[in-house]
């Protein structure tokens, strides 16, 4: 009866390990086709559904910790092995949907980064554009030689990265 008990937990917790992983493997999918559509000028709305997949994330950890302590109180038989291995591989896909996380995170913040230095630059050259259309730039030489220095700045830049 114990024994039963025992088991039945086991697999409740299997089951719930279970479907925690095709969770967080549904939320990564898309949130990795959210934040591969980052362009320059669009506003990012990441924020929630990297919350909502961290919280997932975090009940699994709990899960396989969870297995882990009722291995603890199992006595050993034939299926302990088998016990075993089961947990350690829920705690591979753990460990491996982590990584996924934080690698898809850092690659949507890059993107984010990339899209707002954009336009950053193009909000530059349309204010010079307009400075110079307007007037205010005392001429088309100033313009262009306030450009060329922009460029050998990236350049210098460029030189110091390398």
């Amino acid at each position: 009866s114990n024994l039963n008990i025992s088991e039945n937990h086991w697999e409740n917790l299997r089951k719930q390990a279970r479907q925690l992983e095709n969770d967080i493997e549904s939320r990564l999918v898309s949130f990795s086709r959210s934040g591969g559509n980052i362009t320059s000028g669009s506003t990012f709305e990441g924020s929630v559904t990297e919350h909502e997949i961290d919280e997932v994330i975090k009940k699994l950890s709990n899960v396989v910790n969870s297995m882990a302590s009722h291995l603890e109180n199992v006595p050993s038989s034939s299926q302990n092995s088998s016990m075993m291995h089961i947990l350690q591989r829920h705690r591979d896909i753990f460990y491996d949907y982590s990584k996924e996380f934080s690698r898809t995170k850092a690659k949507i913040l890059a993107a984010r980064e990339h899209a707002e230095l954009l336009d950053s630059i193009r909000n530059d050259i349309e204010y010079d554009i307009v400075s110079y259309k307007s007037g205010s730039g005392s001429n088309a030489s100033d313009y262009l030689l306030t450009e060329r220095g922009k460029i050998d700045s990236s350049h210098r830049m460029t030189d110091m990265v390398l």
